[in-house]
């Protein structure tokens, strides 16, 4: 008669052990998160509160298309914060005396950050079947994505792929076979 009561209890007790796991694995259940491939280390930026902002400067075309003028635009600060830039950028100017300098549907596909500096970044087909062409133009789209990027202290140079694959120009103009740095002689300060 103990053995069965004994029996009973030893039951008893690893049901509840069993319904107890299960209950404790979901209330602290932890999903499992696969790191996006592009989730490498961007900037040195501290990812504060949620809703927590940060002033970026991004770079469009002036009105004679010659120059590249900084923008200021508040975003959110997110671990990906290089990605949540170019995307700001990709969007456009918010001052109507500013020109786009990406081609309309380009997509970042991909971004990654070395630790030496080197930023890779991986743009949709767009950026070249959207290009308008010339000289000025190329240089402009180059460096507003390089001058926006190279803002962050961990981003030294920027290598250009299109589609994951690298390539030698946007359209025909500027050598993207070497990572390009940052160039403040295409910058123009508006007053």
């Amino acid at each position: 008669m103990i053995r069965k009561i004994m029996a009973g209890i030893l039951v008893v007790f690893l049901l509840a052990g069993v319904a107890g796991c299960s209950w404790w694995n979901k209330i602290f259940e932890r999903k499992a998160v696969v790191p996006d491939k592009t989730e490498v280390k961007e900037e040195s930026v501290e990812v504060g509160q949620k809703g927590e902002m940060i002033e970026v400067v991004l770079y469009f075309a002036d009105e004679t298309g010659e120059y590249l003028v900084p923008e200021k635009r508040m975003i959110a600060k997110v671990p990906s914060i290089a990605r949540e830039t170019l995307n700001e950028l990709f969007a456009g100017p918010q001052s109507s005396n500013l020109k786009p300098v990406v081609p309309p549907g380009t997509v970042l596909r991909d971004i990654n950050v070395k630790p030496d500096g080197l930023c890779i970044v991986d743009l949709s087909r767009e950026v070249i079947d959207n290009h308008p062409g010339g000289s000025a133009a190329e240089a402009l789209t180059v460096y507003a994505i390089v001058d926006t990027l190279c803002q962050f202290p961990t981003i030294k140079k920027v290598e250009f792929r299109v589609e994951g694959e690298k390539v030698e120009s946007l359209k025909g103009h500027m050598d993207l076979t070497v990572p390009v740095e940052k160039n403040e002689a295409m910058i123009k300060i508006q007053n």
